[in-house]
């Protein structure tokens, strides 16, 4: 394959063009130009279920439980990413990474992204539930925090916003729409106490997270 910019005879493959399926990017080592190139294959879309758990904030100073708007510098602890899980769809393999105790206590989860943020520049798809307001932006955020580029284009389902747009179902939750949908169900029963846990620390907590959130995928 010859470069389209000099002429060169050999060309480095990259990655896939942004927002196409069936491209294909080179870069040209003697110019270092980049040049798209449909496949003469396509690609079944690579498509991922995708869930998140997170640690909540720790405020300070709250004098009315109704209070509806807290001052930033009232946040003692921010919010984290604790665990999340993904698989391919129509593989087996559910896969997964949880923050340590030391690091959820430091509201910490730079150690975790890197694995979920391979997964979603490698989709097309992605599928969650609740996943466009909440997990997706979640991550974004974390994403910049940690100096991440976006990962490459990909389009979301998400369940929730499908099932109150379509359907009429009385109650639109995981656990209900596995049932009532899919004949599945058996969600990992938590608490906040879970949460709790997770916020101080407490090593025994973390795989049970981390099961809860791969059951949800």
């Amino acid at each position: 394959m010859k470069c389209i910019h000099c002429g060169h005879n050999h060309l480095w493959k990259r990655r896939k063009a942004r927002n196409s399926f069936n491209k294909e990017q080179y870069q040209c080592p003697k110019c270092m130009k980049y040049q798209s190139v449909i496949s003469r294959h396509p690609r079944t879309a690579k498509i991922l279920l995708l869930d998140i758990e997170t640690l909540y904030m720790e405020v300070r100073g709250i004098w009315n439980l109704k209070t509806e708007y807290i001052q930033p510098d009232r946040v003692v602890k921010d919010w984290s990413i604790l665990c999340w899980a993904a698989k391919w769809l129509f593989e087996p393999e559910i896969m997964g990474q949880v923050v340590t105790p030391k690091e959820a206590i430091a509201r910490e989860e730079g150690s975790v992204l890197g694995g979920v943020w391979k997964l979603l520049d490698e989709a097309n798809i992605v599928v969650t539930q609740n996943g466009r307001e909440f997990d997706i932006k979640r991550l974004n955020s974390k994403f910049l925090k940690y100096g991440y580029p976006p990962p490459s284009f990909y389009s979301v389902v998400d369940t929730l916003k499908i099932a109150r747009e379509k359907f009429g179902f009385t109650s639109n939750s995981l656990d209900e729409l596995g049932k009532t949908v899919l004949g599945i169900g058996g969600k990992v029963k938590m608490t906040m106490a879970d949460w709790d846990n997770c916020a101080e620390g407490k090593k025994e907590a973390f795989p049970k997270m981390l099961t809860y959130c791969k059951r949800d995928v």
